[in-house]
């Protein structure tokens, strides 16, 4: 499989669609239906402000660009909304830090896509909880969404049973507290 730095421009122009799930009960459905495996949630950081300084048509290519890394490195993503993504992915860490990488580099290889708004994705990885509650699966994913955030964005927070955890090579780690609810 290539890496993120490999992915052409020509590629990512030329968007092949992703499925769209618009209501938590079909994504629930999903859930249910997906064997042991890692739930990624993506969102978009700053959307609005890049698309309010960029404009929406740029805003939309952008978006496009995202959709085209995240389908490259997770094919069977599926979008969520209007600039989030779900993906199930065994190595979770792995594909989070892939995929943020992979957005961020679309900023240097893009000149469409270069401004002082830079675009960049944050990432929350959960593993599926022991009971098997889809549910408690999408709170989870969500709270580390929160937390890549509240952390400074541009980030993967991983949680898991053993706690949480925000990744990411080119930033400090940073403590994530069991006690503390990121929404």
């Amino acid at each position: 499989m290539k890496t993120p730095n490999r992915i052409s421009i020509a590629a990512v122009y030329h968007p092949l669609p992703m499925e769209r799930v618009r209501d938590k009960t079909t994504l629930l459905e999903r859930l249910r239906a997906a064997k042991g495996c890692n739930l990624l949630l993506c969102d978009l950081d700053f959307l609005m402000s890049y698309n309010d300084e960029l404009g929406h048509s740029i805003g939309d290519e952008a978006l496009r660009a995202v959709e085209q890394v995240i389908e490259h490195i997770a094919p069977n993503s599926l979008r969520y909304g209007g600039d989030e993504f779900v993906i199930l992915a065994d190595d979770g860490d792995r594909v989070g830090e892939d995929i943020r990488a992979g957005v961020e580099n679309l900023n240097r290889r893009s000149p469409k896509l270069v401004s002082p708004a830079r675009l960049t994705i944050s990432v929350g990885v959960a593993s599926r909880p022991a009971n098997g509650n889809v549910d408690d699966w999408l709170a989870m994913a969500e709270s580390a969404l929160h937390a890549a955030k509240n952390a400074g964005r541009n980030r993967v927070c991983v949680i898991g049973s053993n706690g949480a955890r925000v990744i990411n090579a080119n930033r400090p780690a940073v403590e994530i507290r069991a006690d503390k609810r990121y929404s």
